[in-house]
């Protein structure tokens, strides 16, 4: 699938696939439905590999859900 963000772990496996779908949307829109801009801060990075301060990372684990 092109233009899909491939992302790392990041706290927990349903988390990142959900950050991965959100990220997708954020970067391609949904057909015109209101889907993109889903990540806060931006547009979703494609990957977050070596990237801790991708704004992607924030949507797919919040400080609060890390520090719990």
């Amino acid at each position: 699938m092109s233009n899909a963000p491939d992302y790392d772990w990041w706290y927990g496996c349903s988390p990142t696939s959900t950050g991965m779908m959100m990220g997708y949307y954020d970067i391609n829109g949904y057909g015109g439905e209101g889907y993109d801009n889903l990540v806060p801060g931006g547009t979703a990075e494609l990957s977050n590999y070596g990237n801790p301060s991708a704004i992607a990372n924030d949507a797919i684990a919040s400080s609060g859900h890390i520090n719990d």
